[in-house]
C-alpha cells in the first residue's frame, strides 16, 4: 500500500470528527494517542457528524445446572465487537474492502467472484473529544461482516456503509485496544521560581516550575492574577493583582491540581 494521506497527530487534531485507516492484517501496531500512520495504512475516509459505532457482541452463554436443575455455573464466550461506518466516500481503498476484491489502478476495473468477505485486516480510528483530547482505536484483526446495499442514485452511489467485525489476533492477544489522552494522569504543578522579585500591581509575572501546561489559575496569596497565559509547560505568566506589599505566596491551579505555596514577596 502507499501513504495516502499527510496525517499524523497534530493534523488529526484539524479533522472535525476523526478518521478512518486501513492495513493489512499484520500491519504496525500503534503505540500511543500520538500516532501517526506509516506507509502500511491507508486514509479510509474521515467521519463526521455520524461518526461511527462500536458496539458489544458478546458470545453464547453455557450454563452448567445440578441434579436439581440449579444453576451451578454459567460461563460467555468472548464474542465480537462490531465497528460499523454510515456513508464513508468511496474510493480505491473502500471499493476493495467494501467487495473484498482489487482495483486495476488504470482502469478503475474490479472482479467480483463471490459476495463472501474472506480478507482480514486491520483498522486504526482516530478521533477528538469536545475538550481537545485524542482517542486511537486499534483493530489488529478485521473482517467485513455487513454491508449497506449500494443504491444506485447521485446521492448515496458515491458513499458506501460497511460494518467490520473484530476477532481477537493471536500475535497480539486482544480484538481491539484503545488510547485516550483525556486518561492520562496528569501531575501537580510544580513552582520553582517567579521573575521580577517584588512586583507590583500591574506587573506581569514569570513563573517557571514544571507541568504548568493548561494553567487556570495563579494565586498571590489569597487574590487571583489576572491575564494567566501558558507559555510552555515549565512556565507561564500572570499580572500581579491589587494589594498590599509582603508575603503573598503564589500557587498555580492545572488539570492536574494545585502546586505547593512558592514563598513570594510582592511588591
Amino acid at each position: 500500500m502507499t501513504d495516502q494521506t499527510a496525517n499524523n497527530a497534530d493534523f488529526v487534531k484539524l479533522i472535525k470528527d476523526g478518521a478512518i485507516f486501513i492495513g493489512p492484517h499484520g500491519a504496525p501496531t500503534p503505540d500511543g494517542h500520538d500516532w501517526a500512520p506509516g506507509p502500511e495504512y491507508v486514509n479510509l475516509g474521515y467521519y463526521s457528524e455520524d461518526g461511527f459505532t462500536l458496539t458489544p457482541a458478546p458470545g453464547d452463554t453455557t450454563e452448567f445446572k445440578a441434579h436439581n436443575g440449579d444453576v451451578v455455573l454459567s460461563e460467555q464466550a468472548d464474542g465480537n465487537w462490531t465497528i460499523a461506518f454510515s456513508g464513508i466516500q468511496d474510493g480505491v481503498t473502500l471499493t476493495e474492502a467494501y467487495f473484498d476484491t482489487e482495483v486495476d489502478p488504470l482502469t478503475g476495473g474490479y472482479k467480483l467472484t463471490s459476495a463472501a468477505v474472506k480478507t482480514y485486516r486491520a483498522l486504526v480510528l482516530i478521533g477528538e473529544g469536545s475538550n481537545g483530547d485524542v482517542i486511537v482505536h486499534h483493530a489488529p484483526r478485521v473482517k467485513v461482516s455487513e454491508r449497506e446495499a449500494l443504491t444506485f442514485n447521485a446521492t448515496t452511489l458515491s458513499a458506501r456503509g460497511v460494518t467490520f467485525t473484530t476477532y481477537k489476533d493471536a500475535t497480539l492477544g486482544y480484538q481491539a485496544y484503545g488510547w485516550n489522552s483525556g486518561l492520562i494522569e496528569k501531575p501537580a504543578p510544580t513552582v520553582t521560581g517567579a521573575t521580577p522579585s517584588a512586583a507590583a500591581t500591574g506587573t506581569t509575572v514569570t513563573i517557571t516550575g514544571t507541568g504548568l501546561t493548561g494553567a487556570n489559575k495563579v494565586t498571590f496569596g489569597s487574590t487571583n492574577g489576572t491575564a494567566v497565559t501558558v507559555v510552555s509547560d515549565t512556565s507561564i505568566t500572570a499580572v500581579m493583582p491589587a494589594g498590599t506589599a509582603g508575603s503573598a505566596a503564589i500557587k498555580v491551579t492545572t488539570p492536574g491540581g494545585v502546586s505547593a505555596p512558592y514563598p513570594y514577596t510582592r511588591g
